[in-house]
């Protein structure tokens, strides 16, 4: 019964990720390759199946030690009455999701409920990865802006990754999100 419930889910998840990509990618106007090509970057090429890339988040020690330790947090959570300060900041220092948001990017961008993981939820982490990209590719232009969406121009790393991205949009890799 389980193995069926699993297959259910996944199908329903994918259905979800497919039809936030077309509205999201619309809606921001986006190329949904290109959002596609970075969900594949970002966690379904590292994962072993769907239901883990959507779910998938990472905790960025280097993140909360430069950015979060002991400074105020920005975009402050309306909700503090639900999570304490400390998980709040914590949290902050993960990415989230099959694009990988991490919460103090989503806050910044006015992302309010009181739980970080619901970033992993189709729905929100296509609108908020849509929304900052979309940002960020205005800002600093089509490969400063895949960079930002990384993390930081400055980071060397970040020319591998919009690399990869490329690679990604050219090989079509990233359609088995759509398809399956």
């Amino acid at each position: 019964m389980e193995f069926e419930f699993t297959l259910d889910l996944e199908h329903e998840l994918r259905s979800l990720t497919k039809m936030s990509i077309l509205r999201e990618s619309a809606n921001f106007r986006l190329d949904s390759s290109l959002v596609c090509a970075i969900m594949y970057q970002e966690s379904y090429k590292s994962c072993k199946n769907f239901i883990e890339a959507t779910f998938a988040s990472r905790y960025e020690h280097g993140f909360y030690e430069k950015y979060l330790f002991e400074r105020p947090l920005v975009g402050v959570n309306p909700n503090y009455n639900k999570v304490s300060r400390s998980t709040e900041r914590r949290s902050r220092a993960m990415s989230f999701g099959s694009m990988q948001i991490m919460l103090q990017t989503a806050r910044e961008f006015g992302f309010n409920h009181p739980y970080g993981p619901a970033l992993c939820w189709p729905t929100a982490n296509v609108h908020y990865g849509c929304k900052i990209l979309k940002k960020y590719l205005l800002t600093y232009g089509p490969v400063d802006g895949i960079r930002k969406y990384n993390g930081s121009i400055k980071n060397p790393d970040t020319l591998v990754y919009y690399e990869n991205i490329q690679s990604h949009l050219e090989s079509g890799r990233y359609l088995e999100i759509l398809d399956g």
